[in-house]
């Protein structure tokens, strides 16, 4: 719900990490196709470029982390281009419900 309510119709998110449970209690779709990340994800050749690729060209209006013991920089080398735009173009709305979520700057 705390998603719809900071998004628009035709706005899309991603959900770092799995599983990926966000996308049952939204109304947006994802901004890739690879809606999870995990290990697996690696033995698909490409697969991490065109994941990334779809957050640059069509970025997300949020980013959902799960929060990790108070942290959401789990796997930095794998992710260090989407914490990067979290960094330079995002900020935190919320920590609640065990998830960090990441508005897109206007």
């Amino acid at each position: 719900k705390i998603i719809d309510e900071q998004t628009a119709p035709g706005d899309t998110v991603i959900f770092l990490g799995f599983p990926c449970r966000i996308y049952l209690f939204t109304q947006r779709d994802a901004a890739s196709r690879y809606i999870y990340q995990t290990s697996g994800v690696n033995y698909e050749p490409g697969a991490r470029e065109e994941f990334l690729a779809d957050l640059r060209t069509n970025k997300p209006a949020v980013i959902v982390i799960e929060n990790q013991e108070g942290r959401f920089d789990h796997l930095p080398a794998w992710y260090a281009p989407v914490y990067s735009m979290i960094e330079n173009e995002y900020q935190l709305f919320s920590d609640k419900n065990g998830y960090f979520l990441f508005r897109k700057q206007e």
